[in-house]
């Protein structure tokens, strides 16, 4: 995919990336000097599987709801975070590209299973509910998760208004973790490592999760959660 300007959407500490929605239809940006997309633009196979990609962005960003595309952005910014890990791209941009060729194949099926993943139907909420129910009981868990993180959570001792975290958590349904949560993004100050133990900590102490509702799972199971030195107020997919 070509990476957009990762913007975040508010001030909020605990917060929510953007991607300009454009970037969805565009296929990798051969000019960008990133491991992966060196990778994709020197195999013909790579390079249609992730136009395949970008139209099925394209294609499931126009059926979801608008409250939902800020979590569905923050996810799939997440998944090449993931895929790139997976793969061994991290920390190779300026390696050769026959050092980068063994992990075609794990490229191409995680394009392929990303494909597949998109190309299943939108679940629709229940009429009974209405349209607006499950967004907001679902806005109300993620505030509760908020607060309650924030009383587990201290700052590190030193941490500027620079420095922050995000840490992908993935849950059990009972609202358990269920792996340790693992840094996906943060800002190169000396304190990041302290802020990304401190988070993970906090969210090991305050589990279980129990306001996190089983009826809600897909959409919580797997957030991305910022942890910010300056302010700590928000949570999102």
């Amino acid at each position: 995919m070509k990476p957009g300007t990762i913007a975040s959407a508010s001030a909020l500490a605990l917060g929510i990336f953007m991607l300009p929605s454009s970037a969805h239809a565009q296929s990798v940006n051969c000019q960008a000097k990133t491991a992966a997309a060196r990778l994709i633009c020197s195999d013909q196979e790579l390079v249609r599987l992730d136009a395949q990609l970008g139209l099925a962005l394209q294609k499931r960003e126009s059926q979801i709801p608008t409250e939902e595309k800020r979590r569905f952005i923050l996810q799939q910014i997440a998944w090449i975070s993931t895929r790139n890990a997976q793969c061994g791209l991290v920390g190779k941009d300026a390696a050769p590209i026959e050092v980068l060729a063994p992990a075609k194949h794990c490229m191409a099926e995680a394009l392929k299973r990303r494909i597949s993943e998109l190309s299943q139907a939108v679940p629709q909420p229940s009429m009974a509910d209405g349209p607006n129910h499950t967004v907001t009981k679902l806005r109300q868990e993620m505030d509760a998760l908020r607060l309650r993180i924030r009383q587990c959570w201290k700052t590190p001792e030193g941490a500027d208004s620079t420095s922050f975290v995000v840490l992908r958590i993935q849950f059990k349904k009972d609202g358990t973790l269920a792996h340790d949560p693992t840094q996906v993004a943060g800002s190169t100050s000396a304190t990041a490592p302290a802020l990304a133990e401190s988070g993970k900590r906090a969210l090991r102490a305050c589990q279980p999760f129990t306001m996190l509702r089983a009826e809600n799972y897909d959409q919580w199971k797997d957030i991305q959660i910022r942890f910010d030195a300056a302010q700590f107020s928000g949570a999102v997919r």
